[in-house]
């Protein structure tokens, strides 16, 4: 049995061509997003 977060990450590709994600896809990427963004640019903006 997978946890919540796992099944809802497959879940969420189980459906190709569809834009259906739950909520807690979308801000688990938004999130990562962000980190990944601050990640690069904090070095320049430090600069």
């Amino acid at each position: 049995m997978r946890s919540g977060l796992a099944r809802d990450l497959v879940s969420a590709g189980e459906q190709p061509g569809t834009t259906e994600k739950t909520a807690r896809v979308r801000i688990l990427h938004a999130v990562l997003f962000e980190i990944g963004l601050l990640t690069v640019l904090v070095p320049f903006i430090a600069w």
